[in-house]
């Protein structure tokens, strides 16, 4: 690649509208995936961190619309649109409020009352009216820029499309009907939107005020006059709409993002109460359902309205659940996510002004024809064996004779097999059954080879790769287009990060090499190892992005904690017997029944924060009943050393036995006995109270001898 700077080089593309070329980057890959989003009625968008919720919301906010439209006659035959919505969806004018970077959910630490229900009452009122405020005044500006932009640039077919006026003086027109308005006695007397802004901006300066300032209080005007989330904005729809400023088939769509800031931990110990008083306050807003406005809620996977009915009162729109279902996930390159991707490479490619970028825009897989093709399970574990293959093996002395020389010439030749080899043999052997080696040299090949075991075979191969690779004191390599996918974990974010690390890697390379080695004009993909400890890199960055994270201390040690056990146990299972052990399984009551919520809660958020994928799982064992996985996120799996593919059943644990590997060092110690044991686990559960006080002792002492997360042993038994 050219000397050229990382095109990858700012990963977020909403966090600031004039700080990057949205048109020209954002993709619309998954506009059709969510079309309800753009149609009337209460949404909810739901995703992890990184899924692109943001994204999509933003086609909602008018500056992006319009710089969208801005586009129509520039840089023809590039993969920048003037509008990502289809026509049909266009007639709407959008409003909103970030809930994290408004600082809106801070209202809930205020102090405005001694007694605490009374508190948690006019904090929420308080939350409201900030709410009503911000979107009210943005209501009346987005209004306001898209009718002077759009009749200035003579793009009056946009004013039409959106169903909006051209006439500007009719604004005026609505706030005057709307200072006449119950529902907005604040603005009384108001004639002009200059007067309807100063007065939100003083209510919204005097909250903020209250949010730094504890010793601030709020005017009798502002206590008297606050209205309950919704109505103000209701009757400005209602008013907007009767003065002309826009059409009566205009939607208005107004978005409350991030809400998952109201439902993270409370301000105060104990004090659960206050933030379930803040969702209330939308819930009843959701379940209002407002005939004159349509809400759209952007969330993570670990928040919920609790009193609203999704049938009736919203509709619930699920990245994840978009991007996992059968029609998504064709395998390799036909897959939604590979195709968002690749959209999303060849766009930052062309906003980079790369010098190869028109070879790449023209390839049809643009993403193989940048980092190539990713090797194969088996020959991922060669590349980490060939130095000295005899590691690979660990026989035992009581072996059959033939089995053992077999074993031994077969490692010379095929490492990986070799090494599936000794997994089948002591699998034969605890069952006691006899090997019949003569045959293993015939045409067919050994057993664990035939046709008739590819399955057995398959379902193997990438804990037989990590384990060589750890019995040579190696790392597994990942490079290529598909191992660069499969580990983006089906997030944009992951997958950009990834890219921006492998440009960042290969361009300290060439620092080094004074520059650019490669032939001029000729282009030629990264280099695998590069592409590997790019990798490697975003790996590393992602693990300590944890700690950033709401509550990110305690996350970290319990994702370190889960890595390292379930390393442990990969790297441990000389039989291979259980090669799904990259994740964990609880049986659903289990989980929704912790005593403490401790687990629950360290679960959702590790989920929400995507660092975790959690998955529905119907396990063998029908008595364990419905039950929920668990897997570090793929983009973990080179820190902790994990294999990545989950073609196997899940480690069956329970909560109880969760919390026990989770103290003393993540969770405090329990003050009573643990949950009993699940009927479908194979794992213990309930301890005595003594003896459970002398094994988090001897657990405590082993976690201070060390620091780094994949370097302790806890010693499992096969099987445990």
């Amino acid at each position: 690649m050219s000397k050229v700077i990382n095109p990858f080089h700012t990963l977020y593309l909403t966090e600031g509208v004039e700080a990057v070329d949205i048109p020209a980057l954002f993709s619309p890959v998954l506009v059709p995936h969510v079309q309800s989003l753009f149609l009337p009625g209460n949404v909810e968008l739901r995703g992890m961190q990184g899924t692109g919720k943001s994204m999509l919301l933003s086609l909602l906010d008018t500056p992006v619309r319009l710089r969208f439209w801005e586009q129509r006659s520039r840089r023809p035959g590039q993969p920048t649109t003037d509008d990502p919505l289809p026509v049909e969806h266009r007639r709407f004018i959008g409003a909103g409020i970030n809930l994290s970077k408004s600082n809106a959910f801070k209202l809930r630490g205020i102090k405005v009352s001694g007694d605490p229900v009374e508190n948690i009452r006019l904090a929420c009122q308080c939350f409201a009216d900030f709410v009503n405020c911000w979107v009210l005044r943005n209501l009346f500006e987005s209004v306001e820029r898209m009718i002077r932009e759009l009749t200035d640039s003579n793009a009056r077919d946009r004013l039409e499309a959106v169903g909006l006026t051209d006439d500007a003086s009719k604004l005026n027109h609505a706030v005057a009907l709307l200072a006449k308005d119950s529902r907005c006695e604040f603005l009384a007397g108001h004639k002009s939107v200059d007067e309807l802004r100063a007065s939100v901006d003083q209510r919204v300066t005097a909250y903020k005020r209250l949010i730094t300032n504890p010793r601030s209080r709020l005017s009798s005007d502002i206590e008297n006059t606050r209205n309950i989330l919704g109505e103000p904005l209701s009757a400005a729809a209602e008013a907007l709409r009767a003065a002309g400023a826009i059409n009566e088939r205009t939607n208005v769509f107004i978005t409350l993002d991030q809400f998952e800031t109201l439902d993270r931990k409370a301000p105060y110990p104990g004090d659960d109460e206050r933030v379930l008083g803040f969702i209330r306050v939308v819930d009843e807003l959701i379940s209002g359902r407002d005939s004159a406005v349509s809400y759209r809620i952007g969330t993570r996977p670990n928040t919920q309205l609790y009193l609203s009915d999704e049938a009736r009162d919203y509709l619930q729109i699920d990245l994840d659940a978009i991007l996992q279902k059968k029609e998504a996930s064709y395998k390799g390159r036909k897959s939604l996510f590979y195709r968002f991707a690749a959209d999303a490479f060849v766009r930052r490619v062309d906003a980079g002004r790369l010098e190869h970028a028109k070879a790449i825009m023209s390839s049809p897989t643009p993403l193989n024809f940048v980092f190539g093709t990713s090797p194969q399970t088996a020959q991922r574990g060669r590349l980490t064996a060939s130095k000295s293959p005899r590691r690979v093996l660990k026989l035992e002395k009581d072996w059959p004779d033939d089995a053992i020389e077999f074993l031994n010439r077969l490692v010379e030749i095929d490492p990986i097999s070799a090494r599936l080899g000794e997994a089948w043999v002591r699998q034969r052997l605890a069952k006691e059954e006899d090997l019949d080696v003569t045959s293993w040299a015939e045409p067919g090949g050994p057993p664990w080879e035939a046709k008739a075991k590819q399955w057995w075979k398959k379902e193997r191969l990438p804990l037989a790769a990590l384990q060589v690779s750890a019995r040579n004191s190696q790392r597994l390599l990942y490079f290529g287009d598909l191992d660069i996918v499969q580990l983006s974990g089906e997030n944009i974010l992951v997958f950009v990060s990834i890219c921006r690390e492998i440009w960042e890697c290969d361009q300290r390379y060439r620092a080094l090499d004074g520059g650019s080695t490669k032939s001029v004009g000729k282009f030629e993909q990264f280099e695998d190892g590069r592409q590997s400890e790019g990798i490697r890199d975003a790996s590393r960055s992602w693990r300590d992005k944890i700690r950033s994270s709401p509550d990110g201390d305690t996350l970290q040690r319990f994702l370190d904690e889960l890595g390292r056990r379930l390393h442990s146990k990969l790297i441990s299972d000389r039989r291979m017997s259980y090669p799904g052990a990259n994740g964990i399984s609880l049986a659903r009551r289990d989980y929704e029944a912790d005593q403490n919520l401790d687990i629950k809660r360290l679960l959702d958020a590790a989920t929400a924060e995507c660092f975790l994928l959690k998955r529905d799982h119907t396990p063998k064992n029908t008595s364990r009943g419905k039950s929920i996985k668990w897997y570090p996120h793929p983009i973990l799996a080179p820190y902790y050393e994990l294999t990545v593919p989950h073609t196997k059943e899940p480690l069956y644990i329970t909560a109880a036995k969760l919390r026990d590997w989770l103290e003393p060092h993540v969770l405090p110690p329990r003050c009573e006995v643990s949950l009993p044991k699940d009927p479908g686990s194979d794992v213990a559960s309930a301890r005595d109270t003594s003896e459970m006080t002398d094994t988090l002792a001897g657990r405590s002492e082993a976690a201070k001898k060390s620091h780094d997360p994949r370097q302790m042993t806890f010693g499992f038994d096969e099987g445990d």
